[in-house]
């Protein structure tokens, strides 16, 4: 792949680390490592959150079989096309402008491979299911918590049943003139707010905010909202700010500059290409 990423304005090394953002950033990031050169490092480690990860796979699936029914696999394939090709071209940019120079040469040094061990791979694979365990218990289960009771909260701090009164209905629309453009209601954006904290979390948050089961909350959805609005907003979900955990490894990695620089392009840049799908699905008459 060197020679194809080197004129993409990536490392050849930064193909596995793409390639494990598929499963998740974190991991996918510190796989970095492995890249010597700085400039190369930053930009594989910038652009790796553009890569759909299987926490956005669970709400992606669930939403592509609902409105797309056959054709639903075909539009899954077309986002994590869509995330490559842009990952590409922040790379291109990024070598361009502040990261300017020529990507280092590829020399690789094959280490000694062993048959896999039993034991460690064991060992391995209970580490790796523990992390998980640990973000859902930390991150994904309290930010479910807190949309709970910002739902059942009314603008007078009493209780209510009424999501159309309630604090997350209140902060949806103060903040919807944000994303008017976009065609949104208050429970996509208050979805997608909270999908900042984990995008596990986006699916859940949604079967909550409509009323709904998590196993319902797609064919909900399919009721509310043409086929071109929830396309455009899986590409907003796709491309913008990745999750607190993400935050983390690339502050860990890169320091605070870099992780705010992905944060500031990932949600310019997933609400232009947002907007700019919704415009052409207008203009060429989709529904």
């Amino acid at each position: 792949m060197d020679k194809i990423m080197r004129k993409l304005g990536l490392s050849g090394r930064a193909i596995i680390p793409m390639v494990l953002g598929f499963g998740c950033n974190v991991p996918a990031i510190y796989a970095t490592r492995t890249i010597p050169d700085a400039k190369d490092r930053l930009i594989a480690i910038v652009t790796n959150p553009l890569m759909l990860c299987g926490a956005r796979l669970v709400f992606f699936a669930a939403i592509v079989e609902a409105f797309w029914g056959e054709m639903g696999g075909d539009v899954l394939l077309s986002l994590y096309l869509l995330g490559v090709v842009l990952a590409f071209i922040v790379a291109i940019v990024l070598r361009k402008t502040v990261l300017r120079g020529r990507v280092s040469p590829f020399i690789l040094e094959l280490p000694p491979y062993q048959m896999p061990v039993l034991k460690v791979s064991l060992y391995k694979a209970w580490g790796r299911g523990k992390m998980f365990f640990t973000k859902a218990g930390k991150v994904i289960l309290p930010g479910i918590l807190i949309l709970g009771i910002l739902l059942i909260t009314s603008t007078s701090f009493t209780y209510t049943e009424n999501a159309e009164s309630s604090l997350a209905a209140a902060i949806g629309k103060a903040l919807l003139p944000l994303v008017a453009p976009l065609g949104w209601d208050w429970r996509l954006l208050v979805a997608a707010l909270f999908g900042i904290i984990a995008k596990e979390i986006v699916l859940g948050a949604s079967a909550l905010l409509y009323g709904v089961s998590e196993e319902a909350i797609a064919t909900k959805m399919a009721t509310m909202y043409t086929p071109l609005q929830m396309y455009s907003y899986l590409v907003f979900i796709l491309i913008y700010v990745p999750c607190i955990v993400t935050i983390g490894a690339i502050k860990q990695e890169a320091g605070w500059k870099w992780a705010v620089l992905t944060l500031v392009y990932g949600i310019l840049l997933g609400y232009v290409i947002s907007w700019i799908v919704l415009g052409l699905g207008h203009l060429m008459g989709v529904a």
